[in-house]
């Protein structure tokens, strides 16, 4: 009997619903009869038995099943990912290409050049996914975006990723003009001793940068606000002595903005590098509109 994707995905929806026909066949829409005569068919066809059985239910997996599951789950997996490259690929032949970054990013970085880019270039098409750093990672290994910017690339393999560095900048300390460090040129990070503080959720590659760094000083700082947005954060300093500590980009409307709100921005001492990076896929011949976007983007940084 020859195994299909359909009938892979049967068996794995079986698996995962710990045995339950009922529950798998309502997983996967089909009825329970079609999975038992799946089973039935298989397994006398083949003379190999993938389930244990007592009392006519199945109660667990042979070691044939087991190793069964392993390679179905493989191959399902490749199946999916070579649909996902397909439509990829028919997108950027149609002037589409996914573009995965996170709020603040896009936010400091890309709020002239996306629009200009798009309105230059009517055939193309940037479509954004925001996401966090992790998600993006997940995304980019799947194939379910094009490319993506990411402050920490380290979990992408080498080989399989190109990466061009789009910006270097730091995290800074976003504060109260009347705040007690606010007098201070720089800070060092056990000045934010029993300091209240605000950063950027779990997930953020940044939220990991600086929970790594008070813990590397042994700071006493207090963790009060975690949220996915810039803005909120740094206005949040306005009323309160709380402190943003949160990436920094050097452009003059953000300066404008902050002293229009009433917020300092303090620098360190020994500051956390914030190192954005385009990453995109390593082919051997790039798609004429992937190649332009991924130029556009490198060059517009490289400035």
């Amino acid at each position: 009997m020859k195994l299909d994707i359909a009938q892979l995905n049967y068996f794995i929806a079986i698996v995962d619903a710990n045995l339950n026909l009922t529950l798998a066949a309502q997983n996967i829409h089909v009825t329970q009869s079609a999975l038992s005569q799946f089973i039935i068919n298989f397994e006398k066809e083949e003379s190999l038995q993938l389930f244990h059985r007592k009392n006519g239910r199945l109660t667990g997996l042979t070691t044939s099943g087991e190793k069964l599951y392993d390679q179905a789950l493989e191959i399902v997996g490749k199946h999916e990912n070579l649909h996902e490259m397909l439509r990829q690929e028919a997108q950027i032949q149609e002037g589409t290409v996914r573009l995965g970054i996170s709020t603040i990013i896009l936010r400091l970085f890309f709020t002239k050049f996306i629009p200009e880019f798009m309105m230059t270039n009517p055939g193309i098409k940037i479509e954004i996914i925001e996401a966090n750093n992790d998600e993006l990672v997940t995304m980019l290994n799947e194939n379910r975006i094009h490319a993506a910017v990411l402050v920490d690339s380290t979990k992408l393999r080498k080989d399989k990723f190109e990466k061009h560095i789009l910006a270097l900048s730091e995290i800074t300390a976003f504060m109260h003009p009347n705040h007690p460090l606010a007098k201070e040129e720089k800070l060092n990070w056990r000045m934010l001793d029993n300091q209240y503080v605000a950063t950027f959720n779990k997930g953020f590659a940044t939220h990991t940068m600086v929970m790594d760094k008070l813990k590397k000083v042994k700071s006493h700082a207090k963790v009060l606000i975690t949220s996915d947005s810039w803005d909120y954060m740094v206005e949040s300093t306005t009323r309160t002595n709380l402190i943003a500590l949160l990436p920094t980009a050097s452009f003059k409307k953000y300066y404008n903005y902050l002293d229009n709100i009433g917020v300092v921005e303090k620098h360190f001492y020994d500051p956390i590098d914030y190192t954005p990076v385009v990453c995109f896929p390593v082919k051997k011949k790039y798609n004429p509109i992937e190649k332009f976007v991924y130029d556009s983007f490198t060059k517009e940084f490289s400035k």
